[in-house]
């Protein structure tokens, strides 16, 4: 491989593909809870349930299974902040 082969040309790096507008819409299934029956709206619900153990496991979803730019348009960027409580472990 000649350094060429082996530089980065950040022009032609692949860009993420667009988000879907269908993630605004209350009714509609977001593509990242492809295991559940839940909507949009419904799963706004849980990432703002009073209990932090349900907020914790959506918000774990968008974060495990969205695209990256879908998290600031389904989810609240407070909301890691509202997971206390919680303890942490990998």
């Amino acid at each position: 491989m000649n350094s060429a082969e082996n530089s980065t040309d950040h022009n032609s790096t692949p860009r993420l593909p667009p988000t879907t507008d269908a993630l605004l819409d209350a009714n509609e299934r977001p593509y990242f809870l492809w295991w559940t029956a839940a909507t949009v709206g419904r799963f706004k619900e849980h990432l703002a349930s009073s209990d932090p153990e349900e907020r914790a496991y959506w918000m774990g979803a968008l974060l495990r299974e969205a695209n990256t730019r879908d998290g600031a348009r389904c989810g609240n960027p407070t909301l890691g902040d509202n997971l206390g409580g919680l303890t942490w472990s990998l």
